[in-house]
């Protein structure tokens, strides 16, 4: 599959994610069962799209040229939130949350895009750490998505608690404890996935003195991030500090995490750039 092709199916995906964020923003405001469940399978159709975008490394592959790792990367992590978020919502009454969990995945996948073109020619092994530290990276970003998740939708059922508005999208949103709840388990998931993301990766760039420079404002954000969410977890155990206040601080930490992604993806464009690539 040629690079014009892959762009093109990069362009549907897109488009395709924003028709869905529409539908769940949607049903979040409406309800409906018709629309939440045409969403969720709009949602499906998308990852077998980014499956098909997915594959189309493999064809880079046997043409020698080695697929950029930062938009793997990204892809990966937007088809994982989407595929965590459907398998939930066979079992639990969380349709709702869609219209949190489709703009995240949407948001990363556009990351990716910042990188469509940014192949290079397969010259050498690949280190057995930086895999390990991607994985790892991969798995607590994904648990603090959907952290961010739940504690978007707290903010959104506290408000419209504390307005009284108790009607529509109050008794379509899950119970203030349970979001409470599901974000301090997901954050707790989160940070020993992170911690262990940042010290392997930590580690590589040690023995990579070119590369220092170049990823640490990346790792900056990674390790601020890893701070923010073991502050979270810390105040919790320590002071009782939930609700609305927990809510926020995950919310940070998060964006904190996509900005270590972004920037991984901003960095490796302008090395292309300055490449040639």
């Amino acid at each position: 599959m040629g690079l014009s092709t892959t762009n093109w199916l990069f362009v549907g995906i897109v488009l395709l994610y924003a028709a869905v964020c529409g539908l769940f923003v949607l049903y979040l405001a409406r309800g409906g069962a018709r629309i939440g469940k045409v969403a969720k399978g709009l949602l499906g159709l998308v990852l077998l799209m980014q499956f098909g975008f997915l594959l189309s490394d493999a064809f880079l592959v046997l043409e020698g040229v080695r697929p950029d790792r930062v938009q793997h990367t990204l892809t990966s992590i937007s088809m994982l939130v989407a595929v965590g978020y459907l398998l939930a919502a066979i079992r639990y009454r969380v349709t709702v949350l869609g219209a949190f969990v489709a703009p995240i995945s949407l948001l990363l996948f556009l990351g990716a895009g910042l990188r469509q073109d940014g192949t290079s020619r397969i010259t050498e092994v690949q280190p057995v750490l930086l895999p390990i530290h991607i994985a790892l990276s991969i798995l607590g970003i994904v648990a603090f998505a959907f952290a961010a998740v739940t504690a978007a939708g707290y903010l959104l059922q506290e408000h419209l608690l504390r307005t009284k508005r108790l009607g529509g999208v109050f008794a379509r949103l899950p119970a203030l404890d349970t979001l409470d709840r599901l974000g301090f388990r997901l954050s707790l998931l989160g940070f020993p996935l992170l911690m262990a993301g940042i010290a392997i990766g930590s580690f590589w760039i040690l023995q990579r003195p070119q590369m220092f420079w170049e990823l640490t404002a990346s790792q900056g954000f990674a390790f601020a991030s890893w701070l923010v969410f073991g502050a979270v977890i810390a105040l919790r155990v320590a002071a009782g500090w939930s609700g609305g206040r927990a809510a926020i601080g995950i919310l940070v930490g998060f964006g904190l995490s996509v900005a270590v992604l972004f920037g991984y993806a901003l960095g490796s464009s302008a090395s292309a750039t300055g490449s040639g690539l």
